[in-house]
């Protein structure tokens, strides 16, 4: 139920966005990520039932593949997206700049792709998998904001220079 709620709410968020014009440039991929949301939230839940029911698998290994798809959805969708509220990586300096936003985005979109295969290493390590399946999200993370902080100073003292 809350996988088919959050499927419906993701259809109307456009909405309730202020830049909700913006979306019909990256429907397509938005889509896409939709259901790739909704079949890794599908997915997951499988497993847990069959953990519950006393299958001996490894959940965490099992659900490398599933944060595949998710962060490789992921990644197709960030570089396409133009400014939202809600889709994008979405710092003060994304958010008050054009030209931040999609240099924040690209790079976003490749190191969600990077983050998709080396979670697949999680399937083959188990034993790993769950440090597979963090920390390149951790790590992206963290270097988008950082990426998106530096890309906007030297925005603005271009923007200075050329006054």
């Amino acid at each position: 139920v809350i996988t088919l709620v959050l499927f419906i709410f993701l259809k109307y968020l456009p909405r309730f966005d202020p830049f909700g014009k913006n979306y019909s440039a990256f429907q397509k991929e938005f889509d896409i990520f939709r259901l790739a949301l909704v079949a890794f939230m599908t997915y997951a839940h499988l497993l847990v039932i069959s953990v519950n029911l006393d299958n001996s698998l490894n959940i965490t290994q099992m659900l490398a593949p599933g944060f595949f798809v998710l962060f490789y959805s992921i990644g197709n969708l960030l570089p396409k997206t133009k400014r939202t509220y809600f889709v994008g990586i979405r710092t003060p300096w994304t958010l008050s700049d054009e030209v931040v936003w999609n240099k924040t985005q690209k790079l976003a979109g490749l190191l969600f792709k990077i983050s998709a295969f080396v979670s697949l290493a999680g399937f083959l390590l188990p034993n790993l998998a769950f440090a597979f399946l963090i920390a390149p999200i951790i790590i992206s993370s963290i270097s988008l904001i950082a990426y998106s902080f530096a890309i906007s100073k030297t925005s603005k003292a271009l923007k200075k220079k050329s006054v």
